[in-house]
Protein backbone atom coordinates (compact mmCIF):
# COMPACT_ATOMS: atom_id res chain seq x y z
CA UNK A 1 0.00 0.00 0.00
CA UNK A 2 3.34 2.01 0.71
CA UNK A 3 4.66 1.76 -2.73
CA UNK A 4 0.98 2.84 -4.46
CA UNK A 5 0.39 5.57 -2.16
CA UNK A 6 4.14 6.90 -3.19
CA UNK A 7 3.80 5.99 -6.77
CA UNK A 8 0.34 8.25 -6.78
CA UNK A 9 1.81 10.88 -5.48
CA UNK A 10 5.04 11.10 -7.58
CA UNK A 11 2.65 10.56 -10.92
CA UNK A 12 0.49 13.80 -9.40
CA UNK A 13 3.85 15.39 -8.80
CA UNK A 14 5.01 14.64 -12.54
CA UNK A 15 8.17 12.63 -10.87
CA UNK A 16 7.36 9.88 -13.84
CA UNK A 17 11.16 9.07 -13.68
CA UNK A 18 11.23 8.24 -10.08
CA UNK A 19 10.83 4.53 -9.42
CA UNK A 20 9.70 3.04 -6.38
CA UNK A 21 9.86 -0.64 -5.63
CA UNK A 22 8.35 -2.97 -2.52
CA UNK A 23 9.58 -5.55 -0.87
CA UNK A 24 9.60 -7.69 2.15
CA UNK A 25 12.54 -9.58 4.68
CA UNK A 26 9.80 -12.78 4.56
CA UNK A 27 7.83 -12.06 1.66
CA UNK A 28 7.25 -15.17 -0.64
CA UNK A 29 8.14 -13.71 -4.31
CA UNK A 30 5.59 -13.06 -7.30
CA UNK A 31 2.46 -13.51 -4.27
CA UNK A 32 -0.20 -10.89 -5.43
CA UNK A 33 -1.33 -8.27 -3.20
CA UNK A 34 -4.14 -9.03 -0.53
CA UNK A 35 -7.61 -8.55 -1.90
CA UNK A 36 -8.42 -6.29 1.25
CA UNK A 37 -5.24 -4.27 0.10
CA UNK A 38 -6.37 -4.00 -3.23
CA UNK A 39 -9.93 -2.71 -2.21
CA UNK A 40 -8.56 -0.23 0.68
CA UNK A 41 -6.01 1.61 -1.95
CA UNK A 42 -9.06 1.20 -5.15
CA UNK A 43 -10.93 3.57 -2.41
CA UNK A 44 -8.51 5.78 -2.89
CA UNK A 45 -8.46 6.02 -6.73
CA UNK A 46 -5.40 3.71 -6.51
CA UNK A 47 -4.56 0.48 -8.45
CA UNK A 48 -2.21 -2.00 -6.72
CA UNK A 49 -4.14 -5.02 -8.91
CA UNK A 50 -0.98 -5.78 -10.36
CA UNK A 51 1.58 -5.72 -7.68
CA UNK A 52 3.80 -9.00 -7.21
CA UNK A 53 5.71 -9.70 -3.95
CA UNK A 54 9.47 -9.31 -3.81
CA UNK A 55 11.87 -10.44 -1.35
CA UNK A 56 14.38 -7.62 0.08
CA UNK A 57 17.73 -8.67 -1.57
CA UNK A 58 20.92 -6.74 -1.26
CA UNK A 59 20.84 -5.54 -4.65
CA UNK A 60 17.64 -3.81 -4.52
CA UNK A 61 19.22 -2.32 -1.54
CA UNK A 62 22.49 -0.93 -3.02
CA UNK A 63 20.55 0.80 -5.60
CA UNK A 64 18.48 2.02 -3.60
CA UNK A 65 18.03 5.97 -2.50
CA UNK A 66 16.06 5.95 0.24
CA UNK A 67 14.90 2.53 2.12
CA UNK A 68 11.37 2.82 4.02
CA UNK A 69 10.69 0.58 6.42
CA UNK A 70 7.46 -0.33 8.74
CA UNK A 71 9.18 -1.12 11.76
CA UNK A 72 11.89 -1.50 13.97
CA UNK A 73 12.30 -5.03 13.22
CA UNK A 74 12.94 -4.41 9.32
CA UNK A 75 14.95 -1.23 9.75
CA UNK A 76 17.91 -3.30 11.87
CA UNK A 77 17.93 -6.16 9.40
CA UNK A 78 18.20 -3.54 6.76
CA UNK A 79 20.81 -1.76 8.29
CA UNK A 80 22.30 -5.51 9.60
CA UNK A 81 22.36 -6.41 5.89
CA UNK A 82 23.51 -3.61 4.58
CA UNK A 83 25.83 -1.24 6.80
CA UNK A 84 26.90 1.05 4.19
CA UNK A 85 23.88 1.83 3.25
CA UNK A 86 22.72 1.89 6.67
CA UNK A 87 22.18 6.31 6.30
CA UNK A 88 19.37 5.81 3.60
CA UNK A 89 17.51 3.59 5.72
CA UNK A 90 14.14 5.59 7.68
CA UNK A 91 11.09 4.40 8.86
CA UNK A 92 7.90 5.25 7.17
CA UNK A 93 6.76 7.05 10.67
CA UNK A 94 9.79 9.59 10.52
CA UNK A 95 8.46 10.65 7.20
CA UNK A 96 6.21 13.25 10.67
CA UNK A 97 9.17 12.92 12.72
CA UNK A 98 7.95 10.30 14.75
CA UNK A 99 9.79 6.59 14.74
CA UNK A 100 7.30 4.30 15.58
CA UNK A 101 6.39 0.61 14.28
CA UNK A 102 3.18 0.70 11.60
CA UNK A 103 1.13 -2.16 12.37
CA UNK A 104 1.22 -4.70 9.68
CA UNK A 105 -2.40 -6.00 9.10
CA UNK A 106 -1.47 -8.94 6.89
CA UNK A 107 -3.98 -11.57 7.18
CA UNK A 108 -5.71 -9.76 9.64
CA UNK A 109 -9.65 -8.18 8.90
CA UNK A 110 -10.67 -5.51 6.52
CA UNK A 111 -10.45 -2.90 8.80
CA UNK A 112 -7.27 -3.87 10.11
CA UNK A 113 -5.77 -2.55 6.12
CA UNK A 114 -7.98 0.30 5.78
CA UNK A 115 -6.04 1.58 9.54
CA UNK A 116 -2.79 0.81 8.13
CA UNK A 117 -3.65 2.16 4.35
CA UNK A 118 -5.13 5.93 6.19
CA UNK A 119 -2.24 6.08 8.65
CA UNK A 120 0.34 5.38 5.44
CA UNK A 121 -1.76 8.30 3.58
CA UNK A 122 -1.33 10.51 6.43
CA UNK A 123 2.95 10.21 6.49
CA UNK A 124 2.82 10.85 2.89
CA UNK A 125 0.47 13.39 2.60
CA UNK A 126 2.15 15.81 5.18
CA UNK A 127 5.61 14.02 4.82
CA UNK A 128 6.31 14.64 1.23
CA UNK A 129 8.80 17.15 1.21
CA UNK A 130 10.36 15.40 3.54
CA UNK A 131 10.31 11.97 1.79
CA UNK A 132 11.70 14.05 -1.53
CA UNK A 133 14.69 15.76 0.60
CA UNK A 134 15.69 12.32 1.91
CA UNK A 135 15.69 10.59 -1.57
CA UNK A 136 17.19 13.43 -3.07
CA UNK A 137 20.20 13.51 -0.48
CA UNK A 138 20.23 9.83 -0.55
CA UNK A 139 18.96 9.55 2.97
CA UNK A 140 21.15 11.88 5.14
CA UNK A 141 24.65 11.77 3.85
CA UNK A 142 26.81 9.47 4.89
CA UNK A 143 30.15 9.77 7.05
CA UNK A 144 33.24 9.96 5.03
CA UNK A 145 35.31 7.31 5.57
CA UNK A 146 38.81 7.19 4.50
CA UNK A 147 40.86 3.80 4.38
CA UNK A 148 44.38 3.92 6.17
CA UNK A 149 45.90 1.75 3.65
CA UNK A 150 44.96 4.48 0.98
CA UNK A 151 46.65 7.26 2.85
CA UNK A 152 49.64 4.52 3.72
CA UNK A 153 49.88 4.31 -0.73
CA UNK A 154 49.31 7.86 -1.27
CA UNK A 155 52.09 8.90 1.59
CA UNK A 156 54.22 6.34 -0.16
CA UNK A 157 53.96 7.32 -3.75
CA UNK A 158 54.92 11.45 -2.39
CA UNK A 159 57.98 9.63 -1.58
CA UNK A 160 56.84 10.65 2.38
CA UNK A 161 56.39 8.54 5.70
CA UNK A 162 52.72 8.79 6.44
CA UNK A 163 52.72 10.79 10.16
CA UNK A 164 50.32 10.28 12.78
CA UNK A 165 47.51 12.50 11.61
CA UNK A 166 47.61 10.56 8.47
CA UNK A 167 46.84 7.32 9.85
Amino acid sequence: MGEGLIRHRLHQEGLTEWRVASAGIQATPGLAASESSVLEMRDRGIDISSHSAQATTLGLLKMSDLILVMTHVHHAYVRNQAPRIAHRVRMFSELIGSPYDVADPYRMPRHAYAACAQELEYFVENGWQRLIDWTVTRGTQPLPRVSPSLIWRKSRQRGNKPNATNQ
